[in-house]
């Protein structure tokens, strides 16, 4: 087991830093693996508690390491990295990663507006809107929980199919180009049914993304929610 040695060139947590992370996370870490407590780490590595709080600081601060309050240490998958503001949709986002998409159609229902929605499409307190809701995956993984909502001129779009690249049937068979008007990015927490559906636990910190996307002629198209996993590593 390798093991720390003084040095004035690396410090010992530095040390420790390194052997964590060739040990115990690894080249293909378990994302939100429990790590060994303090003790179980000091006693591993006959090192003081100093330093393993040290060496799991810098793992946090490197961000291979999260704190949980009263649960422990855990492992951070590798980041997927998703610029949110390249226009393409999280169907081509995914291929320029060279990772395989996937989506599952959950539910499609028209409801009243919630206020967001009716401030953008411009429309009534009682009007309806169409609300999409899906799950995107990545390679298999879950990552995105989604919620487009439509205005009814655009309800045509709810009967495609759905379970693929909604910008390319946008793009393809209606001849709009949709450009993301504003987005804002918040943390949000896992419901129980979000946790279920991404294999999660409920409120565990996720990031809520809400787009206001328009056409090529700055007509409102729809907006999206979209609870999504910390394994993702947003630019903008």
């Amino acid at each position: 087991m390798p093991s720390t040695k003084p040095s004035r060139m690396v410090p010992i947590y530095r040390q420790l830093v390194e052997i964590i992370q060739k040990e115990i996370i690894g080249d293909n870490p378990e994302d939100n693996a429990l790590m060994p407590t303090e003790k179980e780490l000091e006693e591993r590595y006959s090192v003081s508690r100093i330093t393993v709080r040290k060496a799991l600081a810098e793992l946090v601060k490197d961000g291979a390491v999260t704190k949980i309050k009263g649960k422990g240490a855990f492992i951070v998958g590798k980041k997927i990295n998703y610029s949110v503001g390249h226009g393409k949709g999280f169907t081509a986002g995914c291929r320029l990663r060279g990772a395989v998409p996937s989506t599952i159609l959950l539910k499609i229902e028209t409801v009243t507006a919630p206020k967001d929605e009716r401030a953008f499409f411009g429309i009534g307190e009682e009007d309806k809107v169409v609300m999409i809701q899906r799950l995107r995956s990545s390679d298999g993984k879950p990552c995105i929980f989604e919620t487009i909502y439509l205005p009814m001129e655009n309800a045509p779009f709810a009967n495609e199919q759905l379970e693929g690249s909604f910008y390319s049937i946008l793009k393809e068979k209606y001849h709009i180009t949709p450009f993301k008007k504003s987005i804002s990015l918040e943390i949000s927490y896992a419901t129980a049914y979000e946790a279920k559906l991404m294999g999660v636990k409920t409120g565990e910190p996720m990031i809520l993304v809400h787009d206001h996307v328009v056409d090529q002629n700055g007509k409102p198209v729809h907006t999206t929610k979209m609870v999504v996993s910390h394994q993702y590593k947003f630019f903008l």
